[in-house]
């Protein structure tokens, strides 16, 4: 370091020990009031809050609740795929077949179905038929299924489910696009079954 710069550094050095004191005085020092000061007229968030649940009338709140979910479930409870009514018996096979493009794995890591074609009735069976149909059908094709000894799983394709549950007694589920193509259902009522590897569907008409 040269003579000039080591003199200029004792000089800031001696400035800061001089003057430290009375910039301390001056940042402590009252500066007044600049521009205009309000009082605070908002209310504390927790009055707000329990002063607004005070107001709530419960059994009100209650009832409203109770009505929307009952609305919502109207709601969801329909179902309208348009599905055509058969016009003549028919019997046809559908083979459930899927193409599985990598193996699949269980939790453990075991191969439950390899790379390929797999068709689903060889490791699971049907364990009861699937019956196919609209609400308007439900009582009249329940009636042959019971002389049958029968208890199918119930698939609604137009209709309220929750009307149609409370007529049979038994849950009812809704038919989507998807089900009823794998299923390949075409009319209503059918009725579906297992035979060996292949899914027996029988269309009926109502008499």
């Amino acid at each position: 370091m040269d003579s000039r710069a080591w003199v200029s550094l004792v000089l800031a050095s001696v400035f800061l020990i001089q003057f430290s004191p009375a910039l301390g005085r001056a940042l402590e020092k009252d500066l007044g009031v600049h521009g205009k000061l309000y009082e605070i007229k908002e209310e504390d968030m927790l009055s707000y809050v329990r002063r607004k649940a005070g107001e709530i009338d419960m059994r009100e709140l209650r009832e409203s609740m109770e009505r929307k979910l009952e609305e919502s479930y109207a709601q969801h409870s329909l179902v309208s795929l348009k599905v055509p009514s058969a016009t003549e018996e028919r019997v046809r096979y559908v083979d459930p077949s899927v193409k599985v493009r990598n193996p699949l794995y269980d939790h453990t890591g075991k191969m439950i179905f390899p790379a390929g074609v797999v068709n689903p009735l060889d490791h699971v069976s049907l364990s009861k038929s699937i019956l196919v149909l609209r609400e308007d059908q439900v009582k009249r094709v329940l009636a042959e299924t019971d002389k049958r000894g029968e208890k199918p799983i119930l698939l609604l394709t137009d209709g309220d489910i929750r009307r149609a549950s409370s007529l049979v007694g038994q849950p009812v589920y809704k038919a989507n696009l998807f089900v009823l193509k794998k299923l390949k259902i075409e009319k209503v009522p059918s009725i579906v079954g297992q035979e060996g590897r292949k899914l027996r569907v029988e269309e009926t008409v109502l008499k």
